[in-house]
């Protein structure tokens, strides 16, 4: 009988305890995100799978001595790199960092004792603007001065990056055919080129008088 009433006692407590819990970590989320800069989403009882995450390309930044689940928030949003922290609220108190700022490249799992905490960023198309916390969104792109452009090997084709299959990307046009190439000079000049006459589509309208 005397178990029972322990027990009872002790669900009582903890129904009564677990809201205040979970508002606490949600003003610390809410307070930490405007105060930042950065949106963080924060993941109750998840760790890192760290072998796995750093063969996928994540880097591991670092790992602090700190005090409380909010000071690793706030160590994560001032590391510029920063993008995923885990922190263990055992007796060593520790944050581990790791920058996975590209896609697919952290893997987690659930683990009582830690919590994690994940920058959500914006992701642009190509030829958009992009910044470290506003990525190109795809693996074929590369933020160059400010803009998505896609890597040396890769040409922009009707809105995305597509393999060249020119011997001088640089310097030739590909045809939308993917099999024939033309000299960079001989895109609209009033000449076709092309088989599908591709070279001569959405010219400027300037060009096309100058060469009529």
């Amino acid at each position: 009988m005397k178990n029972l009433i322990f027990l009872t006692i002790t669900y009582q407590l903890v129904v009564a305890i677990w809201p205040i819990t979970t508002f606490t970590y949600n003003n610390i989320d809410n307070s930490i995100n405007n105060n930042c800069g950065k949106n963080f989403q924060f993941k109750p009882n998840r760790i890192i799978l760290t072998q796995k995450s750093i063969s996928a390309g994540a880097k591991f930044l670092k790992k602090l001595k700190v005090s409380s689940f909010k000071e690793c928030y706030f160590m994560c949003c001032n590391t510029n790199e920063c993008s995923t922290a885990i922190f263990e609220s055992k007796a060593t108190q520790s944050c581990f960092m790791f920058d996975c700022r590209q896609p697919g490249q952290c893997f987690y799992s659930s683990h009582s004792n830690y919590d994690t905490i994940i920058l959500e960023e914006s992701n642009v198309g190509l030829n958009q603007h992009c910044d470290s916390n506003n990525l190109c969104d795809e693996v074929k792109t590369i933020c160059s001065d400010g803009i998505c452009i896609c890597q040396s090997g890769w040409i922009a084709k009707k809105g995305s990056c597509v393999q060249s299959v020119c011997k001088s990307p640089e310097l030739q046009f590909q045809c939308d055919d993917s099999s024939t190439c033309v000299a960079i000079y001989d895109k609209c000049n009033g000449i076709v080129e092309c088989p599908d006459g591709s070279d001569e589509l959405f010219c400027p309208s300037s060009m096309l008088h100058f060469y009529m």
